[in-house]
Protein backbone atom coordinates (compact mmCIF):
# COMPACT_ATOMS: atom_id res chain seq x y z
CA UNK A 1 0.00 0.00 0.00
CA UNK A 2 1.37 3.44 -0.85
CA UNK A 3 2.68 5.54 2.06
CA UNK A 4 0.22 8.43 1.70
CA UNK A 5 -2.75 6.11 1.31
CA UNK A 6 -1.62 4.03 4.28
CA UNK A 7 -1.13 7.08 6.49
CA UNK A 8 -4.57 8.48 5.61
CA UNK A 9 -6.42 5.16 5.87
CA UNK A 10 -4.78 4.28 9.17
CA UNK A 11 -5.25 7.75 10.64
CA UNK A 12 -1.69 7.65 11.93
CA UNK A 13 -0.55 10.67 13.86
CA UNK A 14 -2.42 13.90 14.18
CA UNK A 15 -1.95 16.91 12.03
CA UNK A 16 0.70 18.87 13.84
CA UNK A 17 0.80 21.94 11.65
CA UNK A 18 -0.89 23.50 8.69
CA UNK A 19 -0.96 26.86 6.96
CA UNK A 20 2.02 29.14 6.48
CA UNK A 21 5.15 26.97 6.68
CA UNK A 22 8.69 27.93 7.55
CA UNK A 23 11.94 25.99 7.53
CA UNK A 24 13.72 23.73 5.08
CA UNK A 25 12.02 20.66 3.66
CA UNK A 26 13.29 17.75 1.63
CA UNK A 27 11.05 16.76 -1.26
CA UNK A 28 10.86 13.35 -2.91
CA UNK A 29 9.13 12.88 -6.26
CA UNK A 30 9.05 9.30 -7.47
CA UNK A 31 12.43 8.57 -5.90
CA UNK A 32 14.30 7.42 -2.82
CA UNK A 33 12.53 5.64 0.02
CA UNK A 34 9.23 5.91 -1.87
CA UNK A 35 10.34 3.35 -4.45
CA UNK A 36 9.79 0.28 -2.27
CA UNK A 37 6.14 0.11 -3.34
CA UNK A 38 4.91 -1.00 -6.79
CA UNK A 39 3.80 1.96 -8.92
CA UNK A 40 5.38 4.56 -6.63
CA UNK A 41 8.33 5.42 -8.88
CA UNK A 42 8.65 7.27 -11.12
CA UNK A 43 5.84 9.81 -10.88
CA UNK A 44 3.84 10.05 -14.12
CA UNK A 45 1.67 12.89 -15.37
CA UNK A 46 -0.26 13.32 -18.62
CA UNK A 47 -0.91 16.16 -21.04
CA UNK A 48 -4.30 16.77 -22.68
CA UNK A 49 -3.01 15.22 -25.94
CA UNK A 50 -2.14 11.90 -24.22
CA UNK A 51 1.62 12.49 -23.94
CA UNK A 52 3.09 11.47 -20.58
CA UNK A 53 6.16 12.43 -18.62
CA UNK A 54 7.95 10.29 -16.05
CA UNK A 55 9.60 12.31 -13.28
CA UNK A 56 12.02 11.12 -10.61
CA UNK A 57 14.09 13.30 -8.33
CA UNK A 58 14.54 15.02 -5.01
CA UNK A 59 15.85 18.15 -3.39
CA UNK A 60 15.23 20.75 -0.72
CA UNK A 61 13.38 24.03 -0.47
CA UNK A 62 12.77 26.79 2.04
CA UNK A 63 9.39 28.58 1.90
CA UNK A 64 10.78 31.56 3.86
CA UNK A 65 13.54 32.33 1.34
CA UNK A 66 11.91 30.68 -1.72
CA UNK A 67 15.17 28.90 -2.44
CA UNK A 68 15.13 25.40 -3.91
CA UNK A 69 17.82 22.96 -4.95
CA UNK A 70 17.61 19.46 -6.33
CA UNK A 71 17.62 17.47 -9.51
CA UNK A 72 16.23 14.47 -11.26
CA UNK A 73 15.40 12.82 -14.55
CA UNK A 74 12.50 12.88 -16.97
CA UNK A 75 11.26 10.83 -19.92
CA UNK A 76 8.65 12.37 -22.25
CA UNK A 77 6.54 9.74 -24.05
CA UNK A 78 4.28 10.61 -26.95
CA UNK A 79 0.70 9.36 -26.80
CA UNK A 80 1.71 6.30 -28.87
CA UNK A 81 4.27 5.35 -26.20
CA UNK A 82 7.40 6.27 -28.15
CA UNK A 83 10.06 8.34 -26.40
CA UNK A 84 10.15 11.96 -27.60
CA UNK A 85 12.77 13.30 -25.18
CA UNK A 86 14.60 12.41 -22.00
CA UNK A 87 17.10 14.15 -19.80
CA UNK A 88 17.56 15.91 -16.50
CA UNK A 89 15.98 18.73 -14.54
CA UNK A 90 17.31 21.04 -11.84
CA UNK A 91 15.31 22.87 -9.17
CA UNK A 92 16.22 26.57 -9.24
CA UNK A 93 13.63 28.25 -6.98
CA UNK A 94 10.42 27.88 -5.05
CA UNK A 95 7.30 29.69 -6.22
CA UNK A 96 5.08 28.63 -3.31
CA UNK A 97 4.39 25.96 -0.72
CA UNK A 98 1.16 25.21 1.15
CA UNK A 99 1.42 22.69 3.96
CA UNK A 100 -1.36 20.16 4.54
CA UNK A 101 0.12 19.30 7.93
CA UNK A 102 2.60 16.86 9.43
CA UNK A 103 2.31 13.41 10.94
CA UNK A 104 4.74 10.98 12.51
CA UNK A 105 5.14 7.81 10.46
CA UNK A 106 7.41 5.03 11.70
CA UNK A 107 9.28 7.51 13.92
CA UNK A 108 9.80 10.10 11.17
CA UNK A 109 7.90 13.36 10.79
CA UNK A 110 6.53 13.65 7.24
CA UNK A 111 4.44 16.37 5.68
CA UNK A 112 1.83 16.77 3.02
CA UNK A 113 1.50 19.86 0.91
CA UNK A 114 1.58 21.49 -2.48
CA UNK A 115 4.88 22.89 -3.79
CA UNK A 116 5.39 24.81 -7.03
CA UNK A 117 9.07 24.60 -7.93
CA UNK A 118 10.85 26.41 -10.77
CA UNK A 119 12.94 23.97 -12.76
CA UNK A 120 15.38 24.06 -15.65
CA UNK A 121 14.88 21.16 -18.06
CA UNK A 122 17.80 19.77 -20.07
CA UNK A 123 16.71 17.36 -22.84
CA UNK A 124 19.51 15.05 -24.00
CA UNK A 125 18.20 15.20 -27.58
CA UNK A 126 18.91 18.94 -27.76
CA UNK A 127 22.41 19.61 -26.34
CA UNK A 128 22.81 23.12 -24.98
CA UNK A 129 19.06 23.76 -24.90
CA UNK A 130 17.41 24.52 -21.55
CA UNK A 131 13.69 24.93 -21.02
CA UNK A 132 12.10 26.61 -18.01
CA UNK A 133 9.28 24.83 -16.25
CA UNK A 134 7.12 24.61 -13.18
CA UNK A 135 7.15 21.30 -11.33
CA UNK A 136 4.11 20.91 -9.08
CA UNK A 137 4.59 18.38 -6.29
CA UNK A 138 1.43 17.38 -4.39
CA UNK A 139 1.54 15.07 -1.35
CA UNK A 140 -1.79 14.28 0.28
CA UNK A 141 -0.50 13.41 3.78
CA UNK A 142 -2.22 15.44 6.50
CA UNK A 143 -5.38 17.44 5.79
CA UNK A 144 -5.25 17.69 2.01
CA UNK A 145 -8.10 19.68 0.48
CA UNK A 146 -10.80 17.98 -1.57
CA UNK A 147 -9.59 17.45 -5.10
CA UNK A 148 -5.90 17.18 -4.20
CA UNK A 149 -4.18 14.32 -6.04
CA UNK A 150 -0.93 12.62 -5.07
CA UNK A 151 1.78 13.12 -7.67
CA UNK A 152 3.41 15.68 -9.90
CA UNK A 153 2.55 17.95 -12.80
CA UNK A 154 5.02 19.63 -15.16
CA UNK A 155 4.38 22.73 -17.24
CA UNK A 156 7.22 23.36 -19.71
CA UNK A 157 7.09 27.12 -20.26
CA UNK A 158 6.86 28.54 -23.80
CA UNK A 159 6.08 25.11 -25.28
CA UNK A 160 2.84 23.20 -25.85
CA UNK A 161 3.90 20.67 -23.18
CA UNK A 162 1.68 20.95 -20.11
CA UNK A 163 1.50 17.66 -18.22
CA UNK A 164 -1.42 18.75 -16.04
CA UNK A 165 -2.93 15.48 -14.78
CA UNK A 166 -1.35 13.23 -12.15
CA UNK A 167 -1.42 9.58 -13.28
CA UNK A 168 0.67 7.61 -10.77
CA UNK A 169 3.52 7.80 -8.34
CA UNK A 170 4.33 8.97 -4.84
CA UNK A 171 5.64 12.22 -3.37
CA UNK A 172 6.65 13.26 0.12
CA UNK A 173 7.94 16.24 2.07
CA UNK A 174 10.21 15.78 5.10
CA UNK A 175 10.66 18.83 7.36
CA UNK A 176 14.18 19.49 8.66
Amino acid sequence: MMLAAFVIAAGLGGVASAGRPSGVRTFLAGSGLLCGEAGACPDVSMADNGDTVEIAGDGTFNPATREATGSGTFIHHLADGSVFAHGTWDAVGLISFKSYGTIVFDGTTVEGGLALIRVEIHPSEFPGVTFSGILTVDCVVGNAPAGADEGVRLNVQDTPFNFNTEVSGETLFIPA
